[in-house]
């Protein structure tokens, strides 16, 4: 069967707020390029693309098996342009109509072909080494000497047409978040100047690159026995790109809300600040609370000063910046705030009404940045978050547009207490036809290096549903607070001064090695490991590359790779169940449509879910305990909000 490389050019990234290509371009085995390339109107930005184009490319590539650079953007670009793509399934239960669900109105169904499979270098890269960047231009400089200079030779191109497109009144390209981006703007040269070939070079390139690549990974994969690893990376492919497009649905009046609450607080914690400065005459100016130099001022003195400006509101300046300046960073004003000023100082005063601040104005800047990226179908308010599989350095996914790991479900406030008050999950929910059922591990990462580690006495812990923090508090002798801080510092490899800080306890390190013997024996093995042969492996067999210069992370490698893997693996089962199939047919009305962090969350017709929560429990404890580790599972019924889940008892 023949390979065929496909790359596509967008008038952005934003797929589901209308860019789409402008330019296919392809190169199979032999090096042989295509490229079809189409004119953009420069006031809708909207390519103009003949359905005679469309149906060429199709009967081109039918049968083949498609090699991509990032699968799922371009099976969406491609989708937005009227071209549906159909795969031979990678696995049994992912079907083979993934690509092709929720069709658009305008594609033609002689638009719709079918191919023998895809393959995907940039989940290649990752399984190879996922340490080193997996861009394209990087990835091929690196290995196959193409420098980017036909990139560079664009981008000259790009700048000096927008300001032709400028003049003439045209729309410039933005990105998300409304910022002005160049690299929305390649079909511009071509606008400009219709005997233009810079565009036709560098999307041509693109294409050789990405066979070129994936000729040297097959090779690579093979040779050190990587293919079961990339293979379960192929099968994620249909089910991130699912729940892409399905999308999140937004409560738009409480997403209005929470911005005016959280707004209304930081302005009136903001004006607190202001008073206090103009009281004491710190300044001149008006004080401006996202100014370093002025809180450096207020906070620390004015070196240039005498009397009262000279000594401001006395805090001592216990962190230094690089410059050799009091720092005014979040984690330093806290500890200020916590251990160094008087209990009714004017000094404690401020900072509070500082920090009280900045946590309600980063969240209602998190929140606004959703608002922006709402998209209205039909009567729902959907976000289409995008989840990459590359995005960290283990086996966890990364999320953006909105970064769901920043989606806190209230966490702590900005003292560092626990709380509810920040929820940013109250936005979200399902509609009035849908209910939603959130399934999160219990301590996922502890039960990993409890099983890693084999530490008797986590794992007799964990058996006898003791709480795990109050254990190492008694252990230790320290606070439960402190103790939990502990326990996740190993996990995410907080050094010794660290461990020494949270506690106060100078020879924390021998009082940690006498409490968990095992756990100290794993930590010392896995960095011996490293440092002797540069990577480690998960449970799952996954290989993660240690960098040489850091080999204590390659405990949280381990672990975070680990719980990756258990996640990766269920939902791949909860796919194979969900999905409909020849014996899945009932299962056409569920959706899996989020993860985040060891969370899953499902969304269900309402009056469809009889046994839904016992079998999301089942098949995701099931996934770890085929990993070896026994991974209890709380599963929450959402019929309004996030937020406001229960616990439901299975």
């Amino acid at each position: 069967m023949p390979y065929i490389a496909l790359d596509t050019e967008t008038t952005g990234t934003d797929l589901f707020h209308g860019d789409s290509p402008f330019a296919v371009s392809t190169c199979d085995e032999q090096g042989v390029t295509n490229l079809w390339e189409w004119p953009v109107d420069p006031h809708t930005r909207q390519p103009k693309a003949p359905i005679e184009d469309l149906i060429e490319i199709c009967q081109y590539i039918r049968g083949s098996v498609l090699v991509f650079h990032n699968t799922k953007f371009d099976v969406q670009a491609l989708r937005n342009l009227g071209i549906r793509l159909q795969f031979k399934s990678v696995a049994p239960h992912i079907d083979s109509t993934w690509a092709t669900a929720h069709s658009i109105n305008h594609a033609d169904t002689r638009c719709i072909t079918t191919l023998e499979g895809f393959e995907d270098t940039l989940l290649a890269s990752h399984v190879c080494d996922s340490e080193e960047p997996h861009g394209l231009k990087w990835l091929s400089a690196s290995y196959l000497d193409i420098m980017a200079d036909d990139e560079d030779e664009l981008l000259d191109a790009v700048r000096a047409a927008r300001r032709t497109a400028k003049s003439r009144g045209w729309t410039l390209g933005q990105a998300l978040g409304n910022v002005s981006s160049i690299h929305c703007d390649y079909w511009l040269p071509k606008a400009v100047d219709s005997s233009s070939s810079v565009l036709e070079r560098y999307a041509t390139q693109d294409a050789v690159r990405t066979m070129l690549l994936w000729k040297m990974y097959q090779q690579v994969l093979q040779q050190e026995k990587l293919e079961h690893q990339y293979a379960i990376r192929k099968c994620l492919v249909p089910i991130t790109y699912r729940m892409e497009t399905r999308g999140v649905t937004v409560k738009p009046r409480i997403l209005k809300d929470e911005i005016e609450r959280y707004e209304v607080i930081a302005e009136i914690e903001e004006e607190k600040c202001s008073q206090l400065v103009m009281d004491k005459n710190f300044l001149d100016e008006d004080l401006n609370v996202r100014s370093s130099l002025q809180l450096q001022k207020v906070l620390y003195g004015d070196l240039e000063a005498t009397g009262s400006r000279g000594r401001g509101l006395g805090c001592p300046a216990i962190v230094l910046t690089q410059t050799g300046l009091p720092s005014t960073s979040a984690a330093t004003l806290l500890d200020l705030y916590n251990n160094h000023v008087g209990a009714r100082s004017k000094a404690r005063e401020f900072l509070g009404s500082l920090l009280r601040f900045r946590k309600n104005q980063t969240c209602a800047q998190y929140l606004i940045s959703y608002q922006g990226l709402v998209k209205k179908s039909g009567g729902r308010h959907i976000l289409h978050p995008s989840f990459n599989q590359t995005g960290t350095r283990t086996t966890r996914w990364s999320s953006s547009n909105p970064n769901g790991q920043n989606i806190g479900s209230g966490g702590k406030d900005e003292f560092g207490n626990e709380t509810d008050d920040y929820c940013l999950r109250d936005v979200f929910g399902p509609d009035s036809s849908h209910i939603w059922f959130a399934a999160d591990y219990s301590q996922l990462e502890m039960r990993i290096l409890a099983v890693l580690a084999q530490e008797d006495r986590l794992i007799e812990a964990f058996k006898n549903d003791e709480d795990i923090h109050s254990l190492t508090a008694d252990l230790c002798g320290i606070t439960r607070k402190a103790a939990k801080g502990v326990n996740y510092g190993i996990i995410y490899g907080a050094g010794q001064a660290k461990l020494q800080q949270m506690t106060g306890k100078k020879d924390f390190n021998r009082i940690f090695k006498d409490a968990y013997p095992g756990v100290s024996k794993f930590m010392a093995a896995t960095t011996k490991q490293v440092t002797k042969k540069g990577f480690v492996k998960t449970l799952g067999g996954y290989r993660l590359i240690v960098p040489e210069n850091k080999p204590y992370i390659g405990t949280n490698y381990t672990i975070q790779g680990s719980a990756g893997d258990i996640l990766n693996l269920a939902m791949i089962k909860l796919s194979a169940w969900l999905n409909p199939d020849d014996d899945h047919p009932q299962n056409d009305f569920a959706h899996l449509i989020m993860c985040i962090h060891d969370e899953l969350v499902f969304e269900f017709k309402k009056g469809k879910t009889r046994h839904a929560p016992k079998t999301i429990k089942a098949l995701m404890e099931e996934s770890g305990t085929e990993l070896g580790v026994s991974t209890p599972v709380d599963v929450k019924r959402i019929p309004s909000r996030w937020s406001m889940g229960k616990v439901l008892n299975l």
